[in-house]
């Protein structure tokens, strides 16, 4: 430092301020991000990006952009997570005639950590009024051979088929 004791120059701060010599001025992150936003969208020949700051900003800003894409008919694939969560709790309820939810894969954990996958179909489904297709499936399974006999299953193998058809697939 320069050997100034703090509240000295918070003193001579507000000194200056009082006698317009320092105007303090805080640059909002909105232009950062929408230069950052444009830098993504050239590297990565994207469409559309949003920058979010801190985790209940992106569960916001998710939600919002999400809300702009859903139509009528919408199959909306969801995955698990406290990313997710954050996102279906900030959603703008409004119902979407004839829009299906699907989970993209199992919400059953075989660690202690919770998936919010329940929560989370819940609050889609209340949302947009929409029909909620669970994976009643662990995300993981021991073997390959049990993973290929469940998918022998007329009803999983439904769920797999209209996963894949989602219009819109959120992870």
């Amino acid at each position: 430092g320069m050997g100034i004791a703090r509240p000295s120059v918070s003193r001579l701060l507000q000194r200056a301020k009082e006698k317009g010599y320092v105007h303090i001025h805080v640059m909002g992150p909105r232009e950062d991000a929408a230069r950052l936003s444009a830098k993504l969208k050239e590297k990565y020949g994207l469409n559309h990006v949003e920058i979010a700051a801190g985790a209940d900003a992106l569960g916001r800003t998710a939600a919002e952009y999400l809300d702009t894409l859903l139509r009528p008919d919408t199959i909306l694939g969801l995955t698990w997570g406290k990313t997710m969560l954050r996102i279906a709790e900030a959603l703008t309820p409004r119902p979407i005639p004839g829009m299906t939810l699907v989970q993209l894969k199992g919400g059953i954990s075989h660690d202690k950590g919770r998936t919010y996958a329940d929560e989370i179909l819940a609050k889609y489904t209340a949302a947009y009024g929409a029909k909620p297709v669970s994976m009643p499936l662990p995300v993981m399974f021991d073997t390959k051979e049990i993973l290929s006999i469940i998918k022998q299953d007329k009803h999983i193998r439904d769920i797999f088929e209209l996963g894949r058809k989602a219009d819109i697939a959120i992870f």
